[in-house]
């Protein structure tokens, strides 16, 4: 065995993996890649990638596999939008989703300009809304319905939890204990052992991202931590998918989880109104925001941008699209020349094996009638 293993890799990586493989395969298996790869590359990751995701850039941003991330989930609640509006990250996605929408090539620069007001006004004359180039909440509604359902979001999986175990009017049982039947659940779905009872709104935060990302995968790993000023550790330490910001603007969305200056945690619902307020859903805290009160649970609150200390947003939908786009072209042949190489050393090991067999068999065979 040591000496058949390199044996047979050498010969088959510079023979038969540029010459002998792409002549046959090209109209099996990885035809897509061969075509896809060596000649259109440099324009078909960036250009047919897109075509195949909703969201369509050409060239207008620098990196056109982006998709908006979090447009989605926030949208319907987004405040209205004029030309005198400067919320770049607001009108970005704007005009990302006025793009898809009516295929026209907007550029993608976060500037209200007489080019973006034109294709509103376009958009609200195809709906039958008013036409006043004012991007309000039925604008924001037909733009985003239109796009993807928002259930299948992992953001309003969030906000939807969140808002059930409102109305279910969670409470801690007895009052003041930091525990209860589901209070001990929330604080499950962290790393801390449960023993006497603990501040859990961190917890209550682990709970709805364990039980919104069940049956799927992401490529960021849950968090677990009973500390809301941990959580900002845990969004540094993901690789996509997860955005940590301090909040500025209008820079909050539904579905973002909002860490607070007081040491505390919560999820956000919507985005922020004309007089600058935030609505939340929180875990151990109390109706009124009261910290005298023994009536802690989970509670809707309202609170000011200037009370938060950072954003924590949930952008999964961008992760594998980044992951193809930023593949270089001998990327591209590395993967598919280290398949073809695993493919042929396992036919190889197989071939092998079996030889080996039939001359083991042959041995007993030859010694029972000797």
């Amino acid at each position: 065995m040591p000496n058949v293993s390199p044996n047979p890799t050498p010969h088959a990586t510079p023979g038969p993996t540029p010459h002998a493989m792409p002549n046959p395969t090209p109209h099996t298996t990885p035809d897509p890649m061969p075509h896809a790869t060596p000649n259109p590359t440099p324009h078909a990751m960036p250009n047919s990638m897109p075509n195949a995701s909703p969201n369509a850039l050409p060239n207008s941003t620098p990196n056109p596999m982006q998709i908006c991330p979090s447009t989605f989930a926030a949208c319907k609640n987004r405040p209205a939008l004029t030309t005198s509006d400067t919320y770049k990250e607001v009108l970005v996605d704007l005009q990302c989703l006025l793009n898809h929408n009516i295929a026209m090539q907007l550029k993608v620069d976060g500037i209200f300009g007489s080019k973006t007001k034109a294709n509103v006004l376009a958009w609200q004359r195809k709906k039958g809304l008013i036409k006043d180039g004012v991007v309000g909440i039925k604008t924001w509604n037909t733009l985003c319905n239109t796009f993807i359902p928002m259930s299948d979001l992992l953001v309003q999986k969030l906000v939807n939890l969140a808002e059930k175990e409102e109305e279910l009017h969670v409470v801690e049982v007895p009052l003041g204990s930091n525990r209860g039947p589901r209070v001990d659940e929330f604080r499950a779905a962290t790393w801390l052992a449960l023993g006497n009872g603990w501040d859990w709104c961190a917890a209550f935060i682990c709970w709805l991202m364990r039980e919104a990302m069940k049956n799927h995968s992401y490529e960021f790993w849950r968090p677990q931590t009973a500390g809301a000023w941990d959580f900002e550790n845990w969004a540094r330490e993901q690789t996509c998918g997860v955005s940590l910001k301090k909040p500025h603007g209008n820079d909050i969305y539904a579905g973002d989880i909002v860490v607070f200056k007081l040491q505390h945690i919560g999820l956000a619902t919507n985005a922020p109104d004309a007089a600058g307020y935030i609505k939340t859903i929180e875990g151990n805290t109390s109706a009124d925001g009261s910290i005298n009160t023994k009536v802690h649970g989970v509670f809707a609150k309202k609170c000011k941008l200037s009370d938060i200390r950072s954003r924590i947003r949930i952008t999964e939908s961008d992760c594998y699209l980044s992951s193809l786009s930023e593949m270089s072209i001998d990327d591209t042949r590395m993967l598919t020349s280290n398949n073809l190489l695993m493919s042929m050393s396992m036919s190889m090991s197989t071939s092998m094996s079996m030889s080996m067999s039939m001359s083991t068999s042959m041995s007993m065979s030859m010694s029972m009638w000797m």
